[in-house]
């Protein structure tokens, strides 16, 4: 799991940790993020599976960054596009407008189609990626 490295983050980072998560590798775009992809891309070549937010730690929100395709590239696995959705909750302000599920609220996950990624593909699985965010 790729996370944001700053203090705050901490709580998050324990809480991964005891859902399960087994390797959180700190990094993010300016924040030593092309020496964490690596670190990510050998744990999915071992086989493990990740999440990414991504549009980054900074936004724009909805907008692909090129990290998540250079995973899926490098490590020769698909990227599987999630949308979450949610029955009762409330945005917070900010770049991305975080959405809060409030209590008893149905959560409902929607995979997109696997998208496999290579140089020759590039350009065209971002644009499909992204189709899928936007929903």
């Amino acid at each position: 799991w790729m996370n944001h490295p700053v203090w705050y983050m901490k709580p998050v980072h324990v809480l991964l940790y005891l859902t399960g998560v087994e390797h959180i590798c700190l990094g993010s775009s300016g924040n030593s993020g092309k020496v964490t992809l690596k670190k990510v891309i050998s744990f999915l070549k071992q086989g493990y599976s990740t999440t990414i937010a991504s549009d980054g730690p900074a936004g724009p929100a909805q907008q692909l960054k090129p990290g998540v395709l250079l995973m899926s590239c490098d490590a020769n696995i698909p990227v599987v596009p999630l949308h979450f959705l949610c029955s009762n909750s409330f945005r917070l302000g900010g770049w991305d407008r975080k959405i809060v599920p409030l209590p008893f609220s149905k959560i409902t996950v929607v995979p997109g189609k696997q998208v496999f990624v290579d140089s020759e593909n590039f350009k065209s699985a971002q644009t499909e990626i992204t189709q899928h965010l936007d929903q």
